[in-house]
């Protein structure tokens, strides 16, 4: 399902994903379900592992905006990388500017 588009209003609360697990070392499957209640998670992870035994229970994140539910497991603070890109594409033009010789400069018409 694709993230959505154009405005949005968001209810964020916390629940609890349950995954089977496909092997005896406990490796991740598929997603058997998210539940807002953790003993609801604990209940259906009991029989959702390798032959009967426990999957994997983990705390998510969901996001939910009318009728569609988005759920992430990991939240974290991120820095938008793109914030200052107009100022630092002005920051290497004039370094590549510094680097011409004024017969350059005349030749692509720069006269600062």
């Amino acid at each position: 399902m694709p993230f959505p588009t154009g405005p949005v209003t968001l209810h964020v609360i916390n629940a609890f994903a349950v995954y089977s697990t496909v092997d005896e070392y406990g490796r991740r499957g598929g997603l058997v379900g998210v539940f807002t209640h953790e003993s609801d998670a604990d209940n259906r992870a009991n029989s959702s592992g390798w032959f009967g035994g426990r999957g994997e229970k983990v705390p998510v994140t969901v996001f939910i905006d009318g009728d569609k539910n988005y759920m992430a497991e990991r939240i974290s603070e991120i820095d938008l990388l793109d914030t200052d890109l107009p100022q630092l594409r002005r920051s290497q033009i004039e370094a590549a500017k510094a680097k011409l010789t004024p017969e350059e400069r005349a030749l692509l018409g720069i006269d600062d």
